[in-house]
């Protein structure tokens, strides 16, 4: 599940793997 906020901020991302995969 890809959030909106995750895919703005790709730092988030980098912090919460898990929510990319």
């Amino acid at each position: 599940m890809d959030f909106p906020s995750i895919k703005q901020e790709p730092s988030e991302t980098d912090r919460t793997p898990n929510f990319h995969d």
